[in-house]
C-alpha cells in the first residue's frame, strides 16, 4: 500500500468497430479500491484519443458505500429449465520419470455437482443472440488497433482465448466494448487460472457511453467463491456503492484453474444472478436503465492476477 496520495491521471483510448449490436470501441478505466485509506488514486481513462487530459490535482478519498441492498426473493425464469449434468474432469496421470521410474499416480479430482436447476439460455431469452468468440481481435482493440497493455491491465487474444491481466493490486479495472444493451442475459465463461483467494474476476455492465466519464455496474465472482456487485457512481473522485456484499455460494466453483459462467440477466431494474446458470439472487437498482458492456478484473492483495475468457454470449430480453 503506498503511503503518498499521487494525482490522477486520465489516459484515454478507444476504437470504433463495425458490429451487428452496437458501436466499436474500448474504454479502459481504473480507480483505486472502495475505500482506499492511504492508496494511491490513479485514474485511467482512454477514450477515442490517446491524448492524455489532466485530471483537478485534489483527489478525495472516496467514501464508504452508503447502501447496501440485500438480495430479494424473486424466482428464477419459469421456462421448462435443464437439469445439469457437470463433466468430471480428471486430472492427468503422471508419467515415467527420467530415469524410468514411475512416478506417482495422481488420483482425480471430480467436479462436485452444482446444486439447483440449470437454465437454458436459449429456451428463456427470445431476443437478439450474439456470441463472441474470442476470434475478432477488432471487437475489443483501442483506435491504434491494439488491445491494452499499461501498468494497469493488461488483455491479450490468441487462440479463441482472451487473456486478461489486473497488474495492480486491489483496484477495480475495466475495459469496455462498443455493444450497448438494454435488457438482456449475458454469460462469459472464465477460467481463473492460478489465482489467488482475494482475485475477482467479472463484467462492467451497462456502463456509460464513449465520451462520458464511466458510470455502469461491477459484478465479478472471486476465487475462493464468493460473488459481489458494485455501482460504479463516480471515477473522479471513485465512488463505488456495494449492492450486493461479497457472499459465498456453492454455485461457483472456488480455487485456481476453475471453469466458471457468469451469467447476469438485466430486465428494468432488477439484476439477476445466475453463476454456472443456476439462479442465485436479485438485486434491484434503478441508476442505470442500459448501456455497454465489457470486461473487470479486481486483482488480489498481491496483484498481477490473470485469468482467460474463452466466450462471452448475449440474448435480447423480450
Amino acid at each position: 500500500m503506498k503511503k503518498n496520495i499521487h494525482r490522477p491521471l486520465l489516459l484515454q483510448a478507444a476504437a470504433l468497430v463495425l458490429a451487428a449490436l452496437a458501436l466499436a470501441g474500448c474504454v479502459r478505466q481504473v480507480a483505486p479500491p472502495v475505500p482506499p485509506t492511504t492508496a494511491a488514486t490513479t485514474m485511467l481513462e482512454e477514450i477515442l484519443t490517446s491524448t492524455p487530459i489532466p485530471l483537478p490535482t485534489d483527489t478525495p478519498v472516496p467514501p464508504t458505500p452508503t447502501e447496501t441492498l440485500a438480495p430479494t426473493d424473486t424466482p428464477a425464469p419459469t421456462n421448462t429449465p435443464v437439469e445439469a449434468t457437470p463433466t468430471n474432469t480428471p486430472e492427468p496421470t503422471a508419467g515415467a520419470d527420467e530415469e524410468g521410474t514411475p512416478a506417482p499416480t495422481g488420483s482425480a479430482t471430480p467436479r462436485p455437482t452444482l446444486a439447483g436447476v440449470e437454465i437454458d439460455p436459449d429456451q428463456e431469452f427470445t431476443g437478439a443472440h450474439h456470441v463472441d468468440e474470442m476470434e475478432t481481435v477488432s471487437l475489443w482493440t483501442d483506435q491504434s488497433g491494439s488491445l491494452p497493455d499499461s501498468q494497469y491491465l493488461k488483455m491479450e487474444m490468441a487462440d479463441s482465448v482472451m487473456t486478461v491481466t489486473g497488474k495492480l493490486g486491489q483496484w477495480d479495472t475495466w475495459w469496455v466494448s462498443g455493444f450497448t444493451l438494454t435488457n438482456f442475459y449475458i454469460e462469459m465463461d472464465v477460467n481463473t487460472g492460478d489465482c489467488n483467494p482475494d482475485d475477482a474476476y467479472g463484467m462492467i455492465l451497462r456502463a456509460s457511453q464513449s465520451g462520458q466519464p464511466t458510470r455502469g455496474y461491477l459484478i465479478a465472482f472471486t476465487c475462493d467463491g464468493k460473488v459481489y456487485a458494485k455501482r460504479l457512481d463516480s471515477v473522479t473522485p471513485y465512488v463505488a456503492t456495494s449492492i450486493l456484499l461479497p457472499t459465498a455460494t456453492d454455485l461457483i466453483y472456488a480455487g485456481k484453474d476453475q471453469d466458471n459462467t457468469i451469467g447476469i440477466l438485466f430486465d428494468g431494474s432488477s439484476i439477476s444472478l445466475y453463476p454456472n446458470r443456476r439462479y442465485f439472487t436479485t438485486i434491484t437498482d434503478t441508476t442505470f436503465p442500459w448501456g455497454r458492456y465489457g470486461i473487470y478484473v479486481q486483482a488480489g492483495e498481491a496483484g498481477n492476477f490473470t485469468f482467460t475468457i474463452s466466450e462471452i454470449r448475449t440474448w435480447g430480453v423480450q
